[in-house]
Protein backbone atom coordinates (compact mmCIF):
# COMPACT_ATOMS: atom_id res chain seq x y z
CA UNK A 1 0.00 0.00 0.00
CA UNK A 2 2.84 2.42 0.56
CA UNK A 3 4.09 2.49 -3.03
CA UNK A 4 1.15 3.60 -4.74
CA UNK A 5 1.09 6.54 -2.15
CA UNK A 6 4.53 7.26 -2.56
CA UNK A 7 3.79 7.62 -6.57
CA UNK A 8 0.58 9.37 -6.20
CA UNK A 9 2.62 11.65 -3.93
CA UNK A 10 5.29 12.29 -6.46
CA UNK A 11 2.76 12.62 -9.81
CA UNK A 12 0.87 15.56 -7.92
CA UNK A 13 4.12 17.45 -6.61
CA UNK A 14 5.42 17.20 -10.83
CA UNK A 15 2.03 18.21 -11.89
CA UNK A 16 1.73 20.94 -9.13
CA UNK A 17 5.54 22.34 -10.15
CA UNK A 18 4.58 21.82 -13.79
CA UNK A 19 1.75 23.73 -13.65
CA UNK A 20 3.14 26.51 -11.97
CA UNK A 21 6.28 27.08 -14.27
CA UNK A 22 4.12 26.94 -16.83
CA UNK A 23 2.19 30.18 -15.76
CA UNK A 24 5.76 31.98 -15.00
CA UNK A 25 6.91 30.79 -18.35
CA UNK A 26 3.87 32.07 -20.70
CA UNK A 27 3.93 35.37 -18.81
CA UNK A 28 8.00 35.97 -19.04
CA UNK A 29 7.59 35.03 -22.83
CA UNK A 30 4.51 37.61 -22.95
CA UNK A 31 5.10 40.20 -20.85
CA UNK A 32 9.21 40.44 -20.38
CA UNK A 33 9.26 43.99 -20.56
CA UNK A 34 7.21 44.30 -17.67
CA UNK A 35 9.07 42.10 -15.64
CA UNK A 36 12.44 43.49 -16.75
CA UNK A 37 11.42 47.16 -15.89
CA UNK A 38 10.38 46.04 -12.61
CA UNK A 39 13.57 44.64 -11.75
CA UNK A 40 15.83 47.01 -13.55
CA UNK A 41 13.90 49.10 -10.77
CA UNK A 42 15.16 47.07 -7.48
CA UNK A 43 18.71 47.41 -9.16
CA UNK A 44 18.75 51.04 -9.55
CA UNK A 45 16.67 52.42 -6.86
CA UNK A 46 17.66 51.31 -3.07
CA UNK A 47 14.05 52.12 -1.74
CA UNK A 48 13.17 48.41 -3.60
CA UNK A 49 16.51 46.54 -3.42
CA UNK A 50 14.79 44.35 -0.54
CA UNK A 51 12.40 43.43 -3.41
CA UNK A 52 14.98 41.13 -5.00
CA UNK A 53 14.22 38.68 -1.50
CA UNK A 54 10.05 38.43 -1.88
CA UNK A 55 10.40 35.88 -4.60
CA UNK A 56 12.78 33.82 -2.87
CA UNK A 57 11.18 34.20 0.40
CA UNK A 58 7.73 33.05 -1.01
CA UNK A 59 9.69 30.00 -2.25
CA UNK A 60 10.98 28.93 0.38
CA UNK A 61 8.02 29.33 2.56
CA UNK A 62 6.05 27.08 0.22
CA UNK A 63 8.60 24.21 0.35
CA UNK A 64 9.00 24.74 4.44
CA UNK A 65 5.05 24.72 4.53
CA UNK A 66 4.63 21.92 2.16
CA UNK A 67 2.87 19.56 5.12
CA UNK A 68 -0.10 21.90 4.40
CA UNK A 69 -0.86 20.49 0.97
CA UNK A 70 -1.44 16.62 2.44
CA UNK A 71 -4.49 15.35 0.87
CA UNK A 72 -5.06 18.56 -0.97
CA UNK A 73 -6.53 17.74 -5.01
CA UNK A 74 -4.98 20.08 -7.43
CA UNK A 75 -7.85 20.97 -9.73
CA UNK A 76 -9.13 23.35 -12.46
CA UNK A 77 -10.77 26.84 -10.85
CA UNK A 78 -12.86 28.02 -13.42
CA UNK A 79 -13.63 31.46 -11.82
CA UNK A 80 -9.84 31.70 -12.12
CA UNK A 81 -9.86 32.61 -15.86
CA UNK A 82 -12.37 35.55 -15.37
CA UNK A 83 -9.64 36.72 -13.01
CA UNK A 84 -7.03 36.47 -15.48
CA UNK A 85 -9.25 38.35 -17.67
CA UNK A 86 -9.81 41.10 -15.37
CA UNK A 87 -6.07 41.25 -14.56
CA UNK A 88 -5.31 41.54 -18.81
CA UNK A 89 -7.66 44.39 -19.16
CA UNK A 90 -6.12 46.28 -16.52
CA UNK A 91 -2.33 45.38 -17.93
CA UNK A 92 -4.26 46.65 -20.81
CA UNK A 93 -5.30 49.50 -19.83
CA UNK A 94 -1.93 50.31 -17.83
CA UNK A 95 -0.26 49.78 -21.03
CA UNK A 96 -2.19 52.30 -23.06
CA UNK A 97 -1.66 54.70 -20.73
CA UNK A 98 1.71 53.64 -20.43
CA UNK A 99 1.72 53.68 -16.42
CA UNK A 100 4.57 51.44 -15.40
CA UNK A 101 3.12 50.83 -11.70
CA UNK A 102 -0.01 49.93 -13.19
CA UNK A 103 1.66 46.96 -15.73
CA UNK A 104 3.77 45.75 -12.81
CA UNK A 105 0.95 45.28 -10.65
CA UNK A 106 -1.18 43.36 -12.96
CA UNK A 107 1.48 41.16 -13.85
CA UNK A 108 1.71 39.82 -10.14
CA UNK A 109 -2.17 39.68 -10.75
CA UNK A 110 -2.26 37.85 -13.93
CA UNK A 111 0.82 35.48 -12.05
CA UNK A 112 -1.32 34.64 -9.11
CA UNK A 113 -4.67 34.66 -11.42
CA UNK A 114 -3.03 31.91 -13.39
CA UNK A 115 -1.73 29.86 -10.38
CA UNK A 116 -5.47 30.00 -9.08
CA UNK A 117 -6.26 28.61 -12.23
CA UNK A 118 -4.30 26.04 -12.26
CA UNK A 119 -3.67 25.35 -8.90
CA UNK A 120 -6.96 24.97 -7.81
CA UNK A 121 -8.90 26.60 -4.56
CA UNK A 122 -7.67 24.00 -2.13
CA UNK A 123 -3.50 24.22 -3.30
CA UNK A 124 -3.95 28.16 -3.24
CA UNK A 125 -5.58 28.29 0.19
CA UNK A 126 -3.03 26.43 1.43
CA UNK A 127 -0.38 28.27 -0.44
CA UNK A 128 -2.60 31.62 0.45
CA UNK A 129 0.25 33.65 2.42
CA UNK A 130 3.39 32.98 0.05
CA UNK A 131 1.12 33.76 -3.01
CA UNK A 132 -0.04 36.89 -1.89
CA UNK A 133 3.45 38.01 -0.29
CA UNK A 134 4.23 38.78 -3.87
CA UNK A 135 2.49 41.75 -4.07
CA UNK A 136 5.14 43.15 -2.02
CA UNK A 137 7.39 42.83 -5.58
CA UNK A 138 6.11 45.99 -7.77
CA UNK A 139 7.89 49.46 -7.12
CA UNK A 140 4.66 51.50 -6.75
CA UNK A 141 4.65 53.43 -3.28
CA UNK A 142 6.51 56.52 -4.71
CA UNK A 143 3.11 58.21 -4.45
CA UNK A 144 3.64 58.29 -0.58
CA UNK A 145 7.02 60.14 -0.16
CA UNK A 146 5.35 63.86 -0.43
CA UNK A 147 3.14 62.80 2.38
CA UNK A 148 5.53 60.74 4.36
CA UNK A 149 7.36 64.07 4.25
CA UNK A 150 4.38 66.44 5.58
CA UNK A 151 4.33 63.61 8.56
CA UNK A 152 8.56 63.51 9.22
CA UNK A 153 7.87 67.16 9.33
CA UNK A 154 5.48 67.12 11.82
CA UNK A 155 6.91 64.35 14.10
CA UNK A 156 10.13 66.52 14.03
CA UNK A 157 9.52 69.52 14.34
CA UNK A 158 8.02 69.47 18.09
CA UNK A 159 10.74 66.78 19.07
CA UNK A 160 13.56 69.50 18.00
CA UNK A 161 11.75 72.74 19.85
CA UNK A 162 11.40 70.21 22.86
CA UNK A 163 15.63 70.72 22.87
CA UNK A 164 15.54 74.14 23.35
CA UNK A 165 16.91 74.98 19.85
CA UNK A 166 15.53 77.77 17.98
CA UNK A 167 13.26 76.83 14.79
CA UNK A 168 12.14 78.43 11.77
CA UNK A 169 10.03 76.27 9.04
CA UNK A 170 9.09 77.15 5.55
CA UNK A 171 6.89 74.44 3.61
CA UNK A 172 10.11 71.37 3.46
CA UNK A 173 12.55 73.81 4.87
CA UNK A 174 13.85 74.20 8.58
CA UNK A 175 16.17 76.12 9.91
CA UNK A 176 18.13 76.68 13.22
CA UNK A 177 20.98 78.36 14.20
CA UNK A 178 23.50 75.51 13.15
CA UNK A 179 21.96 75.47 9.50
CA UNK A 180 19.44 75.46 7.16
CA UNK A 181 17.87 71.38 6.98
CA UNK A 182 15.24 70.43 3.58
CA UNK A 183 13.33 67.11 4.67
CA UNK A 184 14.03 65.84 0.89
CA UNK A 185 12.51 63.11 -0.68
CA UNK A 186 15.03 61.40 0.37
CA UNK A 187 14.60 61.32 3.93
CA UNK A 188 10.81 60.44 3.95
CA UNK A 189 11.29 57.19 5.34
CA UNK A 190 9.82 55.25 2.30
CA UNK A 191 12.40 52.81 2.35
CA UNK A 192 12.38 52.30 6.22
CA UNK A 193 8.46 52.00 5.68
CA UNK A 194 8.60 49.66 2.92
CA UNK A 195 11.14 47.31 4.92
CA UNK A 196 9.27 47.64 7.80
CA UNK A 197 6.06 46.12 5.94
CA UNK A 198 7.74 43.27 4.22
CA UNK A 199 9.37 42.08 7.20
CA UNK A 200 6.35 42.34 10.31
CA UNK A 201 3.68 40.74 7.44
CA UNK A 202 6.72 37.70 7.51
CA UNK A 203 7.46 37.73 10.94
CA UNK A 204 3.54 37.76 11.66
CA UNK A 205 2.79 34.78 9.96
CA UNK A 206 5.96 32.93 11.08
CA UNK A 207 5.12 33.31 14.94
CA UNK A 208 1.23 34.46 15.24
CA UNK A 209 -1.38 32.23 14.29
CA UNK A 210 -3.93 34.72 15.06
CA UNK A 211 -5.15 37.10 12.13
CA UNK A 212 -5.63 39.83 14.80
CA UNK A 213 -2.06 39.30 16.09
CA UNK A 214 -1.13 39.83 12.72
CA UNK A 215 -2.89 42.64 11.73
CA UNK A 216 -1.72 43.89 14.84
CA UNK A 217 1.67 43.55 14.23
CA UNK A 218 1.55 44.77 10.64
CA UNK A 219 -0.22 48.42 11.98
CA UNK A 220 2.40 48.47 14.89
CA UNK A 221 5.39 48.11 12.77
CA UNK A 222 3.99 50.69 10.25
CA UNK A 223 3.26 53.34 13.38
CA UNK A 224 6.97 52.41 14.52
CA UNK A 225 8.98 53.28 11.22
CA UNK A 226 7.19 56.18 10.77
CA UNK A 227 7.75 57.83 14.47
CA UNK A 228 11.16 56.19 14.45
CA UNK A 229 11.83 58.43 10.88
CA UNK A 230 10.76 61.48 12.40
CA UNK A 231 12.80 60.88 15.85
CA UNK A 232 15.68 59.97 13.01
CA UNK A 233 15.42 63.25 11.73
CA UNK A 234 15.39 65.46 14.85
CA UNK A 235 18.19 63.67 16.87
CA UNK A 236 20.62 64.37 13.46
CA UNK A 237 19.13 68.14 13.69
CA UNK A 238 19.59 67.94 17.71
CA UNK A 239 23.55 65.97 17.52
CA UNK A 240 24.63 68.65 14.64
CA UNK A 241 23.09 71.78 16.77
CA UNK A 242 24.98 70.70 19.90
CA UNK A 243 27.76 68.63 19.19
CA UNK A 244 29.07 70.57 15.92
CA UNK A 245 28.94 67.74 13.59
CA UNK A 246 27.43 67.82 9.96
CA UNK A 247 25.01 64.82 9.58
CA UNK A 248 22.66 65.21 6.53
CA UNK A 249 19.30 64.25 7.25
CA UNK A 250 18.76 62.41 3.36
CA UNK A 251 22.25 61.48 2.59
CA UNK A 252 23.43 59.56 6.10
CA UNK A 253 20.41 57.14 5.21
CA UNK A 254 22.82 53.88 4.61
CA UNK A 255 24.71 54.70 7.73
CA UNK A 256 22.99 56.16 10.41
CA UNK A 257 19.71 55.73 8.97
CA UNK A 258 19.48 52.13 8.68
CA UNK A 259 21.51 51.60 12.16
CA UNK A 260 18.42 53.06 13.67
CA UNK A 261 16.17 51.45 11.94
CA UNK A 262 18.23 48.08 12.84
CA UNK A 263 18.04 48.76 16.26
CA UNK A 264 14.34 49.68 16.44
CA UNK A 265 13.65 46.21 14.14
CA UNK A 266 15.75 44.35 16.74
CA UNK A 267 13.79 45.85 19.84
CA UNK A 268 10.06 44.88 17.70
CA UNK A 269 11.77 41.71 17.01
CA UNK A 270 12.25 40.96 20.72
CA UNK A 271 8.78 42.25 22.06
CA UNK A 272 6.62 40.88 19.15
CA UNK A 273 8.24 37.39 20.06
CA UNK A 274 6.81 38.40 23.78
CA UNK A 275 3.38 37.24 22.27
CA UNK A 276 4.34 34.57 20.34
CA UNK A 277 2.22 31.57 19.61
CA UNK A 278 3.23 28.04 20.23
CA UNK A 279 4.03 26.06 17.11
CA UNK A 280 1.55 24.13 15.39
CA UNK A 281 2.20 20.28 14.97
CA UNK A 282 1.70 19.02 11.18
CA UNK A 283 -1.44 17.78 10.50
CA UNK A 284 -1.64 13.90 10.58
CA UNK A 285 -1.56 12.15 6.84
CA UNK A 286 1.23 13.98 5.66
CA UNK A 287 2.62 10.95 3.53
CA UNK A 288 -0.48 11.16 1.68
CA UNK A 289 1.21 14.01 -0.52
CA UNK A 290 -0.49 15.97 -3.31
CA UNK A 291 -3.42 14.26 -5.28
CA UNK A 292 -2.18 14.03 -8.74
CA UNK A 293 -4.54 16.44 -11.16
CA UNK A 294 -6.71 14.31 -13.62
CA UNK A 295 -5.34 14.46 -16.99
CA UNK A 296 -8.48 15.09 -19.04
CA UNK A 297 -10.20 16.68 -22.04
CA UNK A 298 -11.93 19.20 -20.20
CA UNK A 299 -8.43 20.41 -17.90
CA UNK A 300 -6.41 20.26 -21.47
CA UNK A 301 -8.98 22.94 -22.53
CA UNK A 302 -9.48 25.42 -19.51
CA UNK A 303 -6.08 25.28 -19.16
CA UNK A 304 -5.43 26.35 -22.23
CA UNK A 305 -7.81 28.81 -21.67
CA UNK A 306 -6.61 30.45 -19.57
CA UNK A 307 -3.54 30.70 -21.09
CA UNK A 308 -5.59 32.12 -23.59
CA UNK A 309 -6.97 34.71 -21.88
CA UNK A 310 -3.76 35.71 -20.46
CA UNK A 311 -2.03 35.97 -23.89
CA UNK A 312 -4.85 38.05 -25.19
CA UNK A 313 -3.81 41.33 -23.59
CA UNK A 314 -0.39 40.90 -24.55
CA UNK A 315 -0.91 40.74 -28.69
CA UNK A 316 -3.16 43.17 -28.64
CA UNK A 317 -0.99 45.59 -27.21
CA UNK A 318 2.07 44.79 -29.72
CA UNK A 319 -1.14 45.68 -32.26
CA UNK A 320 -1.90 48.92 -30.83
CA UNK A 321 2.11 49.51 -30.78
CA UNK A 322 2.01 49.07 -34.92
CA UNK A 323 0.04 51.38 -35.09
CA UNK A 324 1.40 54.36 -33.07
CA UNK A 325 4.69 54.28 -35.43
CA UNK A 326 5.79 57.31 -36.72
CA UNK A 327 7.58 60.33 -35.67
CA UNK A 328 7.00 63.88 -36.02
CA UNK A 329 7.73 67.32 -35.52
CA UNK A 330 5.77 70.35 -33.99
CA UNK A 331 6.14 73.77 -34.76
CA UNK A 332 4.47 75.30 -31.49
CA UNK A 333 4.80 78.83 -32.31
CA UNK A 334 4.82 81.19 -28.96
CA UNK A 335 3.85 85.08 -29.94
CA UNK A 336 6.00 87.65 -29.74
CA UNK A 337 3.48 89.70 -27.88
CA UNK A 338 0.30 88.61 -25.41
CA UNK A 339 -1.45 91.72 -24.92
CA UNK A 340 0.90 94.99 -24.02
CA UNK A 341 3.78 91.89 -23.06
CA UNK A 342 6.83 91.35 -25.38
CA UNK A 343 8.51 88.20 -25.71
CA UNK A 344 12.01 87.15 -25.33
CA UNK A 345 14.29 84.79 -25.70
CA UNK A 346 14.22 81.95 -23.04
CA UNK A 347 15.35 82.55 -19.73
CA UNK A 348 18.33 81.84 -18.09
CA UNK A 349 17.41 80.24 -14.80
CA UNK A 350 14.24 78.23 -15.37
CA UNK A 351 14.44 75.89 -17.91
CA UNK A 352 11.78 72.62 -18.00
CA UNK A 353 13.12 69.71 -19.50
CA UNK A 354 11.24 67.44 -22.11
CA UNK A 355 13.76 65.58 -24.05
CA UNK A 356 11.39 63.43 -25.82
CA UNK A 357 8.45 66.19 -26.57
CA UNK A 358 7.97 66.47 -30.80
CA UNK A 359 8.12 70.48 -30.01
CA UNK A 360 8.90 72.72 -27.64
CA UNK A 361 9.19 76.44 -26.93
CA UNK A 362 9.74 78.42 -23.96
CA UNK A 363 9.45 82.92 -23.71
CA UNK A 364 10.08 85.14 -21.42
CA UNK A 365 7.15 87.91 -21.21
CA UNK A 366 7.71 91.63 -19.77
CA UNK A 367 4.47 92.69 -18.00
CA UNK A 368 4.15 95.86 -15.98
CA UNK A 369 3.76 93.44 -13.07
CA UNK A 370 7.18 91.68 -13.52
CA UNK A 371 8.48 89.03 -16.08
CA UNK A 372 6.49 85.85 -16.72
CA UNK A 373 7.73 82.79 -18.97
CA UNK A 374 5.56 80.71 -20.84
CA UNK A 375 6.44 77.14 -21.61
CA UNK A 376 5.02 74.43 -23.75
CA UNK A 377 5.73 70.95 -24.32
CA UNK A 378 4.12 69.16 -27.86
CA UNK A 379 3.00 65.13 -28.60
CA UNK A 380 1.49 64.78 -31.83
CA UNK A 381 1.66 60.97 -30.70
CA UNK A 382 2.51 59.25 -27.81
CA UNK A 383 4.57 56.17 -27.86
CA UNK A 384 6.72 53.91 -25.47
CA UNK A 385 10.17 56.00 -24.40
CA UNK A 386 8.00 58.94 -25.74
CA UNK A 387 5.45 59.79 -23.63
CA UNK A 388 4.39 63.55 -21.89
CA UNK A 389 4.13 61.81 -18.28
CA UNK A 390 7.85 60.62 -17.14
CA UNK A 391 10.42 60.38 -14.77
CA UNK A 392 12.91 62.26 -17.06
CA UNK A 393 10.35 64.85 -17.69
CA UNK A 394 10.31 68.13 -15.37
CA UNK A 395 10.16 71.24 -15.09
CA UNK A 396 12.55 72.10 -11.98
CA UNK A 397 15.75 71.29 -10.79
CA UNK A 398 15.53 67.64 -8.15
CA UNK A 399 18.26 68.57 -7.21
CA UNK A 400 17.62 71.88 -5.53
CA UNK A 401 13.69 70.36 -5.20
CA UNK A 402 10.76 72.51 -4.10
CA UNK A 403 10.04 74.26 -0.99
CA UNK A 404 6.23 73.57 -0.15
CA UNK A 405 3.91 71.01 -1.11
CA UNK A 406 1.67 71.26 -4.49
CA UNK A 407 -1.52 72.92 -4.50
CA UNK A 408 -4.87 72.59 -6.72
CA UNK A 409 -5.10 76.26 -8.17
CA UNK A 410 -8.48 77.19 -10.13
CA UNK A 411 -7.33 80.03 -12.62
CA UNK A 412 -8.76 81.62 -15.50
CA UNK A 413 -7.73 80.07 -18.78
CA UNK A 414 -8.91 81.01 -22.38
CA UNK A 415 -11.88 82.65 -20.55
CA UNK A 416 -12.49 79.13 -18.20
CA UNK A 417 -12.28 78.27 -15.20
CA UNK A 418 -9.61 75.74 -14.64
CA UNK A 419 -7.62 73.87 -12.64
CA UNK A 420 -3.77 73.77 -12.37
CA UNK A 421 -1.22 72.65 -9.78
CA UNK A 422 1.08 75.38 -8.36
CA UNK A 423 4.13 74.54 -7.27
CA UNK A 424 7.29 76.63 -5.47
CA UNK A 425 10.36 75.35 -6.59
CA UNK A 426 13.58 76.50 -5.48
CA UNK A 427 15.94 77.98 -8.22
CA UNK A 428 19.81 79.24 -8.36
CA UNK A 429 18.49 82.84 -8.34
CA UNK A 430 15.94 81.83 -5.44
CA UNK A 431 12.54 80.30 -5.80
CA UNK A 432 10.15 80.28 -8.78
CA UNK A 433 6.10 79.77 -8.70
CA UNK A 434 4.73 77.80 -11.73
CA UNK A 435 1.09 77.23 -12.75
CA UNK A 436 1.39 73.88 -14.80
CA UNK A 437 -1.37 71.72 -16.34
CA UNK A 438 -1.96 69.39 -19.20
CA UNK A 439 -3.95 69.31 -22.66
CA UNK A 440 -5.52 66.38 -23.45
CA UNK A 441 -7.77 65.07 -25.86
CA UNK A 442 -9.21 68.83 -25.95
CA UNK A 443 -9.42 69.29 -22.45
CA UNK A 444 -7.30 70.90 -19.68
CA UNK A 445 -6.81 68.22 -16.60
CA UNK A 446 -4.13 69.25 -14.00
CA UNK A 447 -3.47 65.46 -12.19
CA UNK A 448 -0.79 63.49 -14.08
CA UNK A 449 -3.12 60.40 -13.51
CA UNK A 450 -6.33 61.51 -14.72
CA UNK A 451 -3.64 62.83 -18.07
CA UNK A 452 -2.72 59.20 -18.36
CA UNK A 453 -6.48 57.67 -18.49
CA UNK A 454 -7.27 59.97 -21.36
CA UNK A 455 -4.31 58.39 -22.72
CA UNK A 456 -5.33 55.09 -21.79
CA UNK A 457 -8.86 56.26 -23.80
CA UNK A 458 -7.22 57.78 -27.11
CA UNK A 459 -4.89 54.77 -27.43
CA UNK A 460 -7.43 52.21 -27.02
CA UNK A 461 -10.38 54.01 -28.95
CA UNK A 462 -7.81 55.48 -31.82
CA UNK A 463 -8.98 59.13 -30.81
CA UNK A 464 -7.26 62.38 -31.02
CA UNK A 465 -3.11 61.28 -29.47
CA UNK A 466 -2.05 65.24 -29.15
CA UNK A 467 -1.48 66.27 -25.95
CA UNK A 468 0.14 69.16 -24.15
CA UNK A 469 1.86 70.16 -20.92
CA UNK A 470 1.52 73.87 -20.57
CA UNK A 471 3.61 76.02 -17.38
CA UNK A 472 3.79 79.36 -16.28
CA UNK A 473 6.61 80.63 -14.03
CA UNK A 474 7.36 83.90 -12.30
CA UNK A 475 10.37 84.67 -9.34
CA UNK A 476 9.18 84.98 -6.33
CA UNK A 477 10.40 88.61 -4.97
CA UNK A 478 7.05 89.80 -3.59
CA UNK A 479 3.87 87.95 -1.56
CA UNK A 480 2.60 84.49 -3.21
CA UNK A 481 -0.65 87.04 -4.09
CA UNK A 482 0.76 89.44 -5.81
CA UNK A 483 3.32 86.78 -7.75
CA UNK A 484 0.22 84.58 -8.21
CA UNK A 485 -1.68 87.98 -9.65
CA UNK A 486 1.23 88.39 -12.33
CA UNK A 487 0.86 84.97 -13.89
CA UNK A 488 -3.05 85.19 -14.12
CA UNK A 489 -2.19 88.74 -15.61
CA UNK A 490 -0.67 87.02 -18.69
CA UNK A 491 -3.44 84.67 -19.22
CA UNK A 492 -6.27 87.20 -18.98
CA UNK A 493 -5.27 88.66 -22.72
CA UNK A 494 -8.15 87.12 -24.38
CA UNK A 495 -7.71 83.38 -26.07
CA UNK A 496 -4.47 82.37 -25.84
CA UNK A 497 -3.55 78.66 -25.21
CA UNK A 498 -6.52 76.64 -26.18
CA UNK A 499 -5.88 78.32 -30.30
CA UNK A 500 -2.31 77.90 -29.83
CA UNK A 501 -2.16 74.25 -29.43
CA UNK A 502 -5.13 73.97 -31.68
CA UNK A 503 -2.76 75.45 -34.09
CA UNK A 504 0.16 74.11 -34.01
CA UNK A 505 1.90 72.90 -37.26
CA UNK A 506 2.47 68.94 -37.01
CA UNK A 507 4.95 67.66 -39.88
CA UNK A 508 5.33 63.81 -39.96
CA UNK A 509 9.02 62.87 -40.40
CA UNK A 510 9.83 62.02 -44.30
CA UNK A 511 6.45 62.74 -45.46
Amino acid sequence: MGKPVATQSFNGAAVLIASALTVLAVLLVLYGSTALAMVTIWSENSTYNYAFLIPLISLYLVFSDRHRLAGTRQRIEPFGILLCAGFGLGWLIADAADVDFGRQLTFIGLLQSGLFTLLGRGVSRQMMFPIMYLWLMPPMWDFLIPYLQLITLELSVPMIRMTGIPLFVNGFLMEVPSGLYRVAPECSGLNFLLAAAALSLLYGYMIYDSYRKRVICFFVSMLVAILANGIRVAVIVGFNHYGGQNIGIGGDHLTWGWGFFALVVLVMIWFGGLFKDPPVKPQDGIGAGILALPLSRTVVVAAMAALGVIALPSAYANYLKAQMEGDFHVNIGLPDQIGPAKGYGAPSDWSPQFATAHGTDLRRYELSEGPVDLYVAYYANQAPGREIINYNNTFYDRKLGKIAPDQVREVQVDGDNVKVIESHIASARGSRLVWHWYWTDGVYVERPVVAKLYQAKTTLLNGDRRTAFIALSTPVNDDLQTVRARLQALLSHGALIGPLLEGAIIVESGA
